[in-house]
């Protein structure tokens, strides 16, 4: 079997909001042993996360196993706040929604 290092780690740049009003966690528990999964998912951001709920719906008897180098959903996608759309959207449009429309 090929053993892998990585060289580098990326680089974390603080807590994502969502995840600082939690208060204080328990650290993270690292991958210190061999273990066998159907499946592994590198990184545990919203891509990841996504990957490993579809996988689920697909085949509900799996072992899957996410690999992240921080927290889950901590990373630059954690920072968005959680805000995602769903729907196509023009970001070019002059429709203005800061305000509600006038009567």
């Amino acid at each position: 079997m090929t053993k892998y290092t990585a060289k580098r780690l990326p680089q974390h740049t603080g807590p994502a909001a969502w995840n600082k009003i939690l208060g204080a966690q328990s650290a993270a528990t690292p991958l210190n042993s061999d273990i066998t999964a159907d499946f592994v998912v590198i990184g545990g951001g919203f891509a990841g996360l996504s990957a490993v709920r579809r996988l689920t719906q697909l085949q509900p008897n799996v072992k899957i196993v996410v690999l992240e180098a921080g927290r889950l959903a901590e990373g630059a996608a954690g920072r968005n706040s959680g805000f995602m759309i769903d729907l196509p959207h023009d970001l070019a449009s002059d429709d203005d929604w800061s305000e509600p429309p006038s009567d």
